[in-house]
């Protein structure tokens, strides 16, 4: 599977891809993104969907056969005040994502048009799933803290859920 790689200096945070193979081995498939954080594959399977959250926007990776990533496009543009963090993705190719810093959490299409909204009244919108019985209760994790309180690991949390009409693609 996939895996998102941080390697932090003194004045950023870079970001790469890297795919782990059977025997636990990591090799690097994407490289120079500016913090990948939600990984998940669009239904057909041959997409990699990726939130690059200090680059406020998902990207979309075609997969080659042995694993490999190809040349990203922008599936989304969330603008500068939104930074994604966890995505899914439902059957009809919508990605639902956290974006942490405005407090809501989006369902996006290819274009980036935002087709849902769910807003929070505090904390950080951190990651959605899909689930359920028929896949259609859309799980969102809300954090309550700061940057300070997360780098020191203090932080109050809760799920919240929805019902929506398209369910979750896997």
């Amino acid at each position: 599977g996939y895996v998102d790689l941080y390697q932090a200096s003194a004045t950023t945070t870079q970001g790469a891809i890297g795919l782990v193979d059977p025997t636990g081995a990591v090799r690097t498939v994407a490289t120079g993104l500016a913090v990948p954080n939600g990984l998940a594959f669009l239904p057909d399977r041959s997409t990699l969907v990726v939130s690059e959250t200090n680059g406020s926007r998902i990207l979309a990776f075609p997969t080659e056969a042995d694993g490999s990533l190809g040349t990203p496009s922008v599936f989304a543009d969330l603008g500068e005040h939104r930074h994604p963090d966890g995505l899914c993705v439902d059957v009809e190719g919508g990605v639902w994502v956290g974006c942490y810093d405005t407090g809501e959490f989006l369902r996006v299409i290819a274009g980036g048009t935002v087709t849902h909204r769910v807003g929070i009244d505090r904390g950080w919108a951190i990651a959605p799933a899909l689930g359920g019985p028929d896949g259609r209760t859309l799980y969102m994790v809300v954090d309550e803290t700061t940057q300070e309180g997360m780098l020191k690991g203090e932080s109050i949390g809760w799920i919240m859920r929805a019902q929506v009409e398209a369910p979750g693609a896997g």
